[in-house]
């Protein structure tokens, strides 16, 4: 599945936003924001949390991101809430700081954020520290045991003088496993099995 971000920065803004890059000094190097997750297990028609954790170091100043979750939505449901820690990286907290829009579509979760007012006028610069958490959930709607579908994250982003930072792109990959029930019955099936064949090797 060819899985590409979701470019929500209307055209006026991008072009507001290069404008105040050139008026700003850089500050030197760009920071770097590095990520993590992990694979994870689900069960048939159950349900799952993707984490990825974002890493901005000792302080990384951002005056624009662009950030998607995307996932195959034959197999994966997204469930209505994104848990997002600390709270500065919240909606409400970025929609202060700046101009903030979120969009679900089909298959992705994606939202930006850039340092205008509503009048498109620069704002300071969103400062961060630290690691946060994003939590994703979902329902497999069409996960068989053992199928195996990613769940991937990408953050483009820009720094305090309007440069872009190296993308960030994690993949975690989500495993169908069978119920506890099931499994038990599994495991119940191939110790009667084996027992039987003991049985044979013995006579």
């Amino acid at each position: 599945m060819n899985l590409q971000p979701i470019h929500l920065l209307p055209r006026r803004c991008a072009v507001a936003l290069a404008a105040a890059s050139l008026l700003s000094a850089a500050t030197g190097a760009s920071a770097a924001i590095s990520g993590s997750t992990a694979d994870v297990n689900i069960t048939p028609g159950g349900l799952t949390s993707v984490e990825f954790k974002l890493d901005f170091g000792a302080l990384t100043q951002l005056t624009s991101f662009n950030f998607g979750v995307f996932f195959d939505p034959a197999l994966l449901e997204l469930q209505p809430t994104i848990s997002v820690s600390p709270d500065a990286l919240g909606g409400d907290a970025l929609a202060l700081a700046g101009l903030f829009s979120e969009a679900r579509p089909s298959g992705a979760y994606a939202a930006t954020w850039y340092a205008f007012d509503e009048n498109f006028q620069p704002k300071p610069p969103l400062s961060l520290s630290g690691v946060a958490t994003i939590e994703v959930s979902f329902a497999a709607i069409g996960l068989a045991f053992g199928d195996t579908t990613p769940v991937s994250l990408v953050l483009d982003w820009t720094d305090e003088a309007g440069d872009e930072g190296p993308r960030v792109d994690l993949v975690s990959t989500v495993t169908a496993i069978p119920e506890p029930q099931t499994l038990a019955l599994m495991l119940a099936g191939a110790g009667i099995v084996a027992a039987a064949r003991r049985k044979q090797i013995q006579r």
